[in-house]
């Protein structure tokens, strides 16, 4: 069999997390050792790291966390040091033999931790570290748990006159995801969608409200939520209510703390996002969504 086949094929193999899983009394502690750098190193092996790399305490906290400072070949780092989200460890993973192995095996790799870690430390090159990078927002949502989005409420602002309201059911929007089992369950009767866990939450829709939506008024935009028993990862997470009226409308935004208005099993509605449509607009198409990254779309 020739390099490239090896290659397509790639390796088999196990990690055996067995050996001291939970109290991982055998493997040392890595706590505080461990560095997620901005750079590439092409190079894998023994180095005498500590006597190069000198992270120091600034005394300065950045969104509440509390800032380090190092170089790196000259170059000035930024860096927090991130806790592992609670129900998760971190490990380094070594390869061991597994003795005698059957032919069919002969490819095979098993791996089993060789240190653990608690935290980790990540670094930005000349820019202070926050709530808002992308590596600390991804490890946001290995913790986040259940939740379930309701319905959607587009009001009327105007004076004068009753409010109306529309409302929108969890089949109106395009939810990423949302046909994976894994991550939510979407009923077909009308039911709250139910968000089992997040990779990717965004649920938006496009919709054209022609007999209430009016030139030069005003409406609000709302969610309906609920959070479930068992849900955690939410505190410190926020998420974004955003709405525009027409393709070329630009946005706007509401920054919300769900763990500030949310209480478990009890139904309630988010902050309100208004939205004003221009005295020469045309185009009444309603585009609005919640997100929690935003793809501009």
């Amino acid at each position: 069999m020739d390099e490239d086949s090896n290659l397509n094929m790639g390796t088999a193999g196990i990690i055996s997390l067995n050996k001291n899983h939970g109290t991982n009394s055998g493997v040392p502690d890595l706590t505080g050792e461990v560095h997620h750098l901005p750079c590439c190193i092409k190079y894998d092996g023994p180095s005498d790291v500590s006597d190069y790399f000198n992270p120091k305490t600034t005394g300065l906290e950045v969104d509440g966390l509390a800032e380090q400072q190092a170089y790196f070949r000259g170059r000035k780092l930024h860096g927090v040091a991130i806790p592992i989200p609670s129900g998760y460890s971190g490990f380094v993973l070594g390869k061991k033999s597994i003795g005698k192995r059957k032919v069919s095996d002969v490819n095979s790799n098993c791996w089993e931790p060789s240190a653990k870690f608690e935290n980790i430390t990540y670094w930005n090159h000349d820019t202070l570290p926050s709530q808002d990078d992308t590596f600390i927002r991804s490890l946001h949502w290995l913790s986040v748990a259940e939740a379930k989005s309701v319905h959607s409420k587009v009001k009327n602002q105007g004076e004068g006159k009753a409010a109306k309201s529309s409302w929108f059911k969890p089949r109106a929007f395009s939810i990423i995801w949302g046909k994976d089992g894994r991550y939510w369950h979407v009923p077909t009767d009308g039911r709250p969608a139910e968000l089992l866990q997040a990779s990717w939450l965004e649920v938006s829709t496009i919709t054209s409200l022609k007999d209430s939506i009016e030139a030069g008024k005003k409406y609000a935009i709302s969610f309906r939520l609920q959070m479930k028993q068992g849900a955690f990862g939410w505190n410190g997470c926020s998420v974004y209510l955003m709405g525009k009226i027409g393709q070329a409308g630009k946005y706007t935004a509401k920054k919300i703390k769900l763990s500030d208005q949310a209480e478990i099993d009890k139904e309630f509605e988010t902050e309100k996002l208004e939205v004003t449509v221009a005295t020469d607009a045309t185009d009444m198409k309603l585009y609005f969504g919640l997100y929690e990254v935003w793809t501009g779309r």
